[in-house]
């Protein structure tokens, strides 16, 4: 009788202290999105480590899901619940909206390196992964998996299957050239055939728009011209040139309207004190020359790019650049241009640059003799569908 009341006694004993442990509380530990302190370990679906994310590092986790693994965003990977840190403001969404994805497949060796956009080391895990290749870069491959992107070095791809498409892709692309625009309302008119009727102009936007055309900006343009990317047949470039204030008057408000990205090329030497008031979510600022937009030499157009000394030159493609904070790409005043004014472009650290000479820009060209197609105030409506379609 003794032996059994102890065994009711040490039933009862067990039973409080399995009852005083509570239940984890998973979900309390879940993070839509956080940042690594320390590297943490990735496990498979099996709970089997096989490698990790690195330190200092922004997770983002698939919805919450009841167990104490959570699963990476994108991938079917894990990490334990304890592993996640506190609440991290979530990473910016990016899109590529004006590329197309190639019609490969890369297949990578294991393990493999995942980067973020940044370049920074995401993940390292022994494992492979196929993905689709969105940007061709000299060191890294841009890959699509789900809605995200991330980069995998050139030397982590084994191989790239290639597959059927049907997606129509520009083999070339029209970079529209404009100068000046007048207001018959106001009862303004041209000067020459380079001003351009607003409304004319709200035609020309509106039919891009309508139209479901793809508005390139000059860092898309230049990734297409390298043979990084793929771009949709329907894409187009628009370029003002100078910086006329009649540009800031009535082409700004009509991008953005239509919500259209255009290129101006200031002569940052007339117009240094109003950039700033120039910036707009719808136009990039790039070089027209600091003060190179006039007369000096004696052949072509007599711009002065043409036999300017070359470090004078050189000074002043940099000046332009650094009110600009940064161009990247020229415009030739009155599109006069020879090797000289190239080596300056190069020196300066220009990589792209836009003549007056007809035609579309396709990718194999000389990236500093790029033509345009300009857009002149007889041209109507047919003719410019006529040179954007063609």
């Amino acid at each position: 009788m003794r032996k059994l009341r102890l065994f009711f006694a040490l039933f009862i004993l067990l039973s409080a202290c399995s009852k005083s442990e509570p239940a984890i509380d998973y979900e309390s530990h879940y993070q839509s999105t956080f940042q690594t302190d320390v590297p943490i370990s990735i496990y498979d679906e099996n709970h089997h480590e096989i490698g990790i994310i690195e330190a200092n590092t922004v997770v983002s986790l698939e919805p919450y899901n009841n167990n104490n693994y959570f699963q990476l965003k994108d991938f079917p990977y894990y990490i334990y619940y304890e592993d996640v840190g506190e609440a991290h403001e979530n990473p910016p969404l990016n899109s590529y909206p004006n590329f197309i994805l190639f019609n490969e497949v890369l297949i990578t060796i294991s393990p493999f390196h995942l980067y973020t956009l940044e370049e920074d080391l995401y993940l390292t895990v022994n494992d492979s992964l196929s993905a689709s290749i969105l940007i061709k870069g000299s060191d890294f491959y841009t890959i699509q998996i789900k809605d995200s992107f991330y980069k995998i070095p050139i030397s982590d791809i084994d191989e790239i299957i290639v597959s059927d498409s049907s997606q129509e892709i520009a083999s070339e692309v029209p970079v529209l050239m404009y100068h000046f625009f007048y207001s018959k309302e106001n009862n303004e008119k041209p000067l020459d055939n380079n001003w351009l009727e607003v409304t004319k102009f709200e035609e020309q936007l509106q039919y891009l728009s309508e139209n479901e055309f793809h508005i390139l900006s000059m860092i898309e343009l230049e990734h297409f011209l390298n043979n990084e990317v793929q771009v949709p047949k329907k894409s187009v470039v628009l370029t003002i040139d100078d910086g006329d204030p009649s540009v800031y008057q009535y082409a700004y408000p009509l991008l953005e309207k239509y919500q259209i990205n255009a290129t101006t090329f200031l002569i940052t030497s007339w117009y240094w004190w109003d950039i700033d008031n120039r910036i707009n979510d719808y136009v990039e600022l790039h070089s027209h020359s600091h003060d190179m937009h006039r007369g000096g030499c004696n052949i072509q157009h007599g711009g002065r790019i043409l036999c300017i000394d070359f470090e004078e030159g050189v000074a002043d493609l940099k000046t332009s650049q650094e009110y600009l904070y940064g161009s990247f790409v020229f415009c030739y005043p009155f599109g006069d241009y020879n090797d000289h004014a190239k080596e300056m472009l190069i020196t300066a650290g220009y990589r792209l640059a836009f003549t007056t000479k007809f035609g579309n820009v396709k990718p194999g060209m000389d990236l500093l003799e790029l033509p345009r197609v300009r857009i002149s105030n007889e041209l109507s409506l047919a003719q410019f569908i006529h040179y954007i379609t063609k």
